[in-house]
């Protein structure tokens, strides 16, 4: 069946005026600005919320306070980590980090990136991935930065509704239906005042899911090992949340259920990925192979926290503010293990403020936890 477009699958969005910050960032940064705030939502059908049981060794009692602790030191290191971004993917990850403070401190290099778009270039068109100059514009904009806010680029001054505009071309043609910044680009675009790209963003949405159904049974049967199966894990986490942020945007029935799908099968991988972890740290040889290990946890549990809290705004019902009690739960025990992890690093010292990243991997994965621990948050 297609995606379902007509009255009878989409619920009219109504104002909100309490909504979680990171909600915020995503909604009010281009949507207040285009006469739209994202969305309180009707009653959704939540039979089939996922389950609780992820396993006895999972904690649950996450508190407020151990959060905003990790969050702070997160911040400091990342911060003084990536003062001076050397490339394009740096910039991104402290953009993402940071929010608009890097805006303020890294001017340069945002308006370097983003000077691609206004070149509009055939290589950057083709880029799908954390360095591109779609993904600088479309974390710019979750960070509430306003569309009628002008940046100084090498070629002139350029508004971000101007580049958001130019962004498009290529986020309609990307060939890839897992690309995540496609995705943000075309839902920002919707929130924009520009209800044309709701037919595309749909379609793109509804294809993503298709692809993240085919990735969850890959994954699940073994077909992917390896750093290849790290690797397909982790793009399939940060497709996810930017479908399910594309799915609150939307109101679409059909996809809604769609979406419940991928998110029960998103807390069923995370209680096998718990076990997997804990069991090949215990088989690890050397302090080296530990350490590659929490990081890849860290990250992986960073952009399932972005996932649940973009299912969340998905599916929640009526006004309420904080999740569902299930995903709640789901939350504190992703956190829980990710603080594990966390910790660890921390004791091998990989995480001292002012030390350089040990691995490539490393700033990708603290930037993905500082989010993931900001979106449980609302959990606690």
């Amino acid at each position: 069946m297609g995606v379902v477009l007509g009255s009878m699958g989409r619920r009219e969005p109504t104002p909100e005026s309490e909504i979680h910050a990171l909600h915020r960032r995503l909604a009010l940064g281009i949507g207040a600005l285009a006469g739209l705030v994202l969305l309180v939502r009707g009653p959704v059908d939540t039979s089939g919320a996922p389950s609780t049981d992820g396993g006895a060794a999972a904690r649950s009692d996450v508190s407020r306070a151990e959060l905003d602790a990790a969050i702070a030191r997160l911040t400091t290191w990342v911060e003084q980590s990536s003062r001076a971004p050397s490339s394009a993917f740096e910039t991104n990850q402290r953009l993402l980090a940071l929010g608009r403070a890097a805006l303020d401190d890294s001017a340069a290099p945002i308006a370097a990136s983003l000077e691609r778009l206004a070149a509009a270039s055939a290589a950057e068109a083709a880029l799908a991935d954390d360095s591109s100059a779609s993904a600088t514009l479309a974390i710019l904009l979750e960070a509430g930065a306003p569309l009628e806010r002008e940046l100084q680029l090498p070629s002139g001054p350029a508004s971000l509704r101007h580049l958001l505009e130019l962004a498009l071309p290529a986020a309609r043609a990307s060939s890839s239906a897992a690309d995540p910044w496609a995705l943000d680009v075309l839902s920002f675009a919707v929130l924009a005042g520009l209800p044309e790209q709701r037919e595309t963003l749909a379609r793109r949405a509804h294809n993503s899911l298709l692809a993240l159904d085919h990735e969850q049974r890959m994954l699940a049967s073994g077909r992917r090992q390896g750093a290849d199966g790290t690797s397909a894990a982790l793009d399939s986490l940060q497709l996810a949340a930017s479908v399910f942020r594309a799915i609150a945007v939307l109101a679409d029935a059909e996809l809604e259920q769609r979406g419940l799908r991928q998110l029960n099968a998103l807390v069923r991988r995370h209680a096998s990925d718990r076990e997997n972890w804990r069991e090949r740290r215990a088989r690890a040889q050397g302090e080296g192979e530990r350490l590659a290990l929490d990081i890849e946890a860290l990250e992986a549990l960073g952009l399932l926290e972005q996932s649940l809290f973009g299912a969340h705004l998905a599916f929640r019902r009526g006004e309420r503010a904080e999740p569902a009690p299930r995903t709640a739960n789901s939350m504190r025990r992703a956190a829980g293990d990710l603080l594990e992890h966390l910790a660890a690093l921390e004791r091998a010292g990989a995480l001292q403020p002012g030390r350089a990243p040990s691995s490539p991997g490393l700033l990708r994965a603290a930037t993905q936890a500082l989010r993931g621990l900001r979106a449980a948050r609302i959990a606690t």
